[in-house]
Order: structure tokens, then C-alpha cells, then sequence
């Protein structure tokens, strides 16, 4: 019985710590003035007001232009919803609408990325699994690089299947 006490101990700090997480915190401003601002809006995130967006450092320029180098051929999309369901559903849920059974635990929610695939290229959403922001962790560690763009191929495919459902 203890041994459960103390991993219910540990999931009340992670959770905690994930709500506090560096997605709160302010970023000097690039002019280099010292003056601070909050980070700049990232869509598919939900708010407490209900919108969708939320504070997230903007993803660098150079990143958000790339191409995907992978076709998105049928059997890269398979690829990246076998990584996808291993490591993203359970926050972002199969579907990726954000609701997936660990999404309760976060505030803001996971991004819906059936809409966030829609609005960002296929450089931010690979720098975003990558880098990570907020509660999600960064996947650079975890995934390679050709891992990640499989993701974003099944990513953006996630409307057309959603609606042959």
C-alpha cells in the first residue's frame, strides 16, 4: 500500500510541475531592450476562455520553412500512426482532437490537431514534436528525425480519416 501512496505522491508533483511549466514564463523581447512580453499566441491549444491558443515561443523561422523530405505515401502515414499512437494518443487521443485519456489531467488541454494541421506548416509542426512546449515533452530525445516527419504525414492526415469514420 505504501508503494502506491508515493506513485500517487509523484503524479500529483509531475502534474503540478506540468501546470507550472515554462509555457507561463515570460521571454526578453529580441530588440534586446530587457523588457518582457508574453509569448506569442500558438494555435490549437484551449485557453480558460475557451479560445484556441496559448502562450508558446514562435518557432524559428528557418524551422517553420522546411519540407517534409518523406512522400507521403501510405506506408510512411501507417508509420506515423504507430508512433503516434504509441506516444501521442494517450494526451492527444486517437482521433487528435485533444482528448485523449490523459488529457484531463492538463490545463490548457492538448492542441485538437485536426485544426492545428491546418494552420501550420509542416516545419513548425515537426519543430513543435520535436522541441516540445508546455506540458508536451520534446520527442528530439525519443524519435528520429525521420520518426517525427512520419508523425507529421499521419498528423495531417488526421481530417480525412477522422471523416471516413
Amino acid at each position: 500500500m505504501p508503494v502506491f501512496g508515493i506513485l500517487m505522491m509523484g503524479m500529483m508533483v509531475f502534474m503540478m510541475s506540468m501546470h507550472f511549466s515554462p509555457m507561463l514564463q515570460q521571454q526578453e523581447n529580441k530588440d534586446g531592450s530587457g523588457q518582457q512580453h508574453a509569448s506569442s499566441p500558438m494555435m490549437g491549444m484551449v485557453s480558460g476562455s475557451g479560445t484556441h491558443c496559448m502562450s508558446a515561443p514562435p518557432v524559428p523561422a528557418e524551422m517553420a520553412t522546411r519540407t517534409n523530405p518523406l512522400a507521403k505515401t501510405p506506408e510512411s502515414v501507417a508509420r506515423g500512426g504507430l508512433i503516434f499512437n504509441e506516444n501521442c494518443a494517450s494526451c492527444h487521443g486517437t482521433d487528435g482532437r485533444g482528448d485523449g485519456p490523459a488529457a484531463s489531467g492538463f490545463s490548457p488541454q492538448p492542441a485538437n490537431l485536426l485544426e492545428l494541421a491546418k494552420a501550420r506548416s509542416e516545419g513548425e509542426l515537426a519543430w513543435r514534436i520535436s522541441n516540445g512546449f508546455g506540458a508536451m515533452p520534446a520527442w528530439k530525445s525519443v524519435l528520429q528525425d525521420e520518426d517525427i516527419w512520419h508523425v507529421v504525414n499521419f498528423i495531417q492526415t488526421l481530417q480525412s480519416i477522422s471523416a471516413s469514420k
